[in-house]
């Protein structure tokens, strides 16, 4: 959670985690927050597309916010 600051694609995302597997990153860090409800799509696109881009749902703000101080 603390790795967002505002809008980012998924390369974007990885790349603050350090990650290089695409497919791991997907289904062990941003399915499972989307699926929580932390995350969500800043535009409607589909979630896999190359274009997509993420945020903090209010939830994850919260969440962030309590885990921030």
């Amino acid at each position: 959670m603390a790795i967002f600051s505002g809008e980012h694609n998924r390369q974007e995302l990885q790349d603050l985690l350090d990650l290089s597997d695409r497919k791991h990153f997907r289904e062990k860090y941003l399915m499972p927050a989307i699926d929580a409800g932390l995350v969500v799509l800043v535009k409607n696109e589909n979630k896999y597309s190359k274009n997509a881009k993420y945020k903090l749902s209010p939830i994850g703000l919260k969440v962030k916010s309590k885990n921030s101080h």
